[in-house]
């Protein structure tokens, strides 16, 4: 367990440095907006999304940890998860018609729709890991 929780923080500080190198700054997960590059090829929408996807495993390691504590904490953490989903879920909806309403390609729509997945993703797993900004 001890080795696997290492090995996670790693993980996220190498991905903590590639966001200072590559100028990334992701606000609050239920804060502001902010633009992101839209994915232009196949290989770029790979690399984009199993970064997501290596940062949501991230996310559901962290929160499975503290679920099982338990106590007061927990059920902050559990009533959050919740609200969460449903802020970045209606988020993504909003993003994906803006951009289809504004002429964009279903290609397009669905990055911009990835953009506020990707942001509450990214702040869970600096919060999480006891890390800050």
């Amino acid at each position: 367990e001890a080795l696997g929780l290492k090995l996670l923080q790693r993980m996220i500080e190498i991905d903590q440095h590639d966001d200072a190198r590559f100028g990334r700054d992701p606000g609050p997960c239920l804060g502001p907006r902010r633009r992101r590059r839209v994915m232009t090829t196949p290989l770029d929408r790979f690399l984009e999304l199993a970064g997501l996807g290596i940062r949501a495993q991230a996310v559901i390691a962290l929160r499975t940890i503290r679920l099982a504590e338990g106590g007061p904490a927990a059920l902050r953490e559990a009533q959050r998860m919740v609200t969460e989903k449903v802020v970045a879920t209606v988020e993504a909806e909003m993003a994906a018609a803006r951009a289809l309403l504004g002429g964009a390609s279903f290609d397009d729509a669905a990055s911009e729709a990835l953009v506020p997945v990707r942001r509450c993703v990214e702040d869970n797993v600096r919060r999480l890991s006891g890390r800050l900004p």
